[in-house]
């Protein structure tokens, strides 16, 4: 049994297993980002009119002729 070449092996594992976290943990961020920037978005779009409340189906279709 080559024991140095298993010990190192063991600490490329490590390394990599290091990167691997830390790449998830970048990917959180992101996320977490994009999240807040589209809750942002959503609050910042107009309510309803209260003519659309009454009558849903009004302004819901176009239509067009050629």
């Amino acid at each position: 049994m080559d024991i140095p070449s298993t010990s190192m092996i063991n600490s490329d594992n490590g390394v990599l297993q290091q990167f691997g976290i830390a790449m998830l943990d970048t990917q959180l961020d992101v996320q977490a980002s994009q999240a807040a920037t589209e809750v942002a978005m959503i609050n910042a779009m107009p309510s309803p009119s209260l003519e659309s409340m009454v009558n849903p189906s009004v302004g819901g279709n176009i239509d067009i002729r050629v």
